[in-house]
């Protein structure tokens, strides 16, 4: 379990700015957790918080969507836990921090196949005084490249302070 909860923060560290992901142990409260062997999700439900040193993630609802092991069961002693992982969705009220960074949204998914992050939903990055206001980013995580669009008829926002 310990393994699958560092898989679940580390593409929202990536996110929030940040590509040299601290050694520290990850703190994640919730109301409630599921797990759906089944379905092979894992799901975060009320007032989810995830902490890891400088980071966080708050949002209504996070699910962790993996690949079965190859013999069908899910456990520690599985060498290949990071391949698992195949999707991470977080969903209401999303904040991701890392220092006086900031993205916020109403919903953020990450797909480990093409490594690419969408946040949906009146998008704001903010970087100590300087904002952006969108719609929708996509962020790439393999090329630190990232998109954000405004809804038809509406344009992006950028407000940039220079530095002193």
């Amino acid at each position: 379990m310990k393994k699958l909860l560092l898989l679940i923060f580390l593409p929202f560290c990536a996110i929030a700015g940040e590509m040299d992901i601290p050694k520290e142990p990850i703190e994640i409260t919730a109301d409630t957790l599921e797990i759906h062997q089944m379905e092979n999700v894992a799901i975060f439900n009320g007032d989810v918080k995830v902490r890891q040193s400088k980071f966080t993630l708050n949002s209504d609802t996070m699910r962790v969507y993996y690949k079965p092991a190859e013999n069908g069961e899910f456990d520690d002693e599985n060498s290949n836990v990071q391949g698992q992982i195949s999707r991470i969705e977080a969903e209401g009220n999303v904040i991701l921090t890392a220092d006086k960074d900031k993205i916020t949204g109403e919903k953020a998914v990450y797909k480990a196949d093409t490594q690419i992050a969408n946040i949906s939903g009146n998008v704001v990055l903010t970087k100590g005084a300087n904002t952006i206001r969108g719609s929708y980013l996509e962020y790439n995580l393999a090329t630190n490249e990232s998109k954000i669009t405004a809804p038809k008829n509406q344009r992006v926002h950028g407000f940039f302070v220079p530095e002193k």
